[in-house]
C-alpha cells in the first residue's frame, strides 16, 4: 500500500528512523548520550490532477476544525515519510506515492516545524479512520493557501508548485 519514491530534483536528505522519543543518539564529540526528549513531526501534502488543474486535500484539526495538511509525530522504527503516508491515510483516508525527500520549507535544524512530503494520491477512501473526527476537502492551490492560517503551510505549497513544475518542464 504504501509506495516511497525519490522525486527529488537533486540531492536529498537521508530519513533517520531514530528519530521518536527515546531514541540515544552520541554528541558531536562522542563522550555521551544524548536522550532525544521531542519526536519529530512531519506532514503529508497529498494532491492531484483533474485536468490541468493540480488539487491538494486539506483537512480539518480535531480541536478548533481549521484547515490544516495531515500530520503526526514519528513513531520509532518509521521513517519521516513513512508516517507522512500514514498520517494521510488516517486523517485524509487517501493513498498515493509518498516522495521520498520533504519539500525545502523549513529552517535547517528547525525541529519546531514539520517536514513536508508530497503524496501523488492514487486512491481516495470513502471511510478510513478518523472520519468522524474531521472533514477533508480537496482544493485548487490558490484556494487552499487561502485557507491555510499557518505560513510554513503556505510556503509548503508554493515549493509543491515549482517542484511539480519543474517536474513537467523535464516531461
Amino acid at each position: 500500500m504504501l509506495q516511497i519514491i525519490d522525486r527529488s530534483m537533486g540531492s536529498c536528505c537521508h530519513e533517520r528512523r531514530d528519530l521518536a522519543i527515546g531514541s540515544k543518539t552520541q554528541d558531536p564529540h562522542g563522550r555521551r548520550e544524548i536522550q532525544s526528549m521531542m519526536r519529530s513531526q512531519v506532514t503529508a501534502l497529498p494532491y492531484r490532477y483533474i485536468g490541468d488543474t493540480c488539487e491538494v486535500l486539506l483537512v480539518t484539526s480535531r480541536r478548533r476544525g481549521k484547515w490544516i495538511l495531515p500530520k503526526g509525530k514519528i513513531e520509532a522504527g518509521e521513517t519521516a515519510a513513512e508516517r507522512a503516508a500514514t498520517e494521510a491515510f488516517e486523517e485524509g483516508g487517501v493513498i498515493g506515492i509518498i516522495a521520498k525527500c520533504s519539500l525545502h520549507v523549513t529552517r535547517s535544524g528547525d525541529l519546531s516545524r514539520p517536514k513536508v512530503f508530497p503524496l501523488e494520491v492514487i486512491e481516495e477512501r470513502e471511510s478510513w479512520p478518523e472520519m468522524g473526527e474531521r472533514r477533508r476537502a480537496w482544493l485548487p492551490i490558490a484556494d487552499a493557501r487561502d485557507r491555510l492560517t499557518s505560513s510554513s503551510l503556505r510556503q509548503a505549497l508554493d515549493a509543491l508548485v515549482a517542484q511539480l513544475a519543474s517536474e513537467r518542464r523535464k516531461r
